[in-house]
């Protein structure tokens, strides 16, 4: 029998595959697993393990974590790079609270005047 080092790694839920990968996918569900959560989504969107921001959620590194709504009625952590994607994940849409502070710099609204520069000029403090 297989070891448990090499049993595969539980499904945890399931998503819309990113374009890159739909074909891969017929059903159009993706499985995600825990190490795909909030992870550093890549350069291209195409390429997004989800492109329904499902994988950004319940986040176990605390680094990565923006704030804490409720999913699906469940209180969950959402990840720092699911603020204002429009993805639909909070319950009440708090993730994306957002506003333009200049020249397209896009930040959430409780990233303003908090003492650090989330835009490339510093405008948000």
């Amino acid at each position: 029998g297989c070891k448990r080092e090499c049993e595969q790694e539980p499904v945890i839920g399931y998503c819309q595959p990113g374009t890159s990968y739909y074909l891969s996918y017929p059903s159009g569900k993706r499985p995600i697993f825990r190490n795909q959560l909030c992870a550093v989504p890549p350069v291209l969107e195409a390429d997004l393990t989800c492109r329904d921001g499902l994988d950004q959620v319940n986040c176990a590194d605390g680094s990565r974590v923006a704030l804490r709504c409720k999913v699906k009625g469940i209180m969950t952590t959402i990840s720092r790079f699911a603020l204002c994607k429009g993805y639909q994940l909070c319950d009440d849409n708090y993730q994306n609270l957002c506003v333009e502070v200049e020249g397209g710099c896009v930040i959430h609204r409780n990233l303003l005047c908090d003492g650090h520069d989330d835009c490339p000029s510093g405008m948000d403090e």
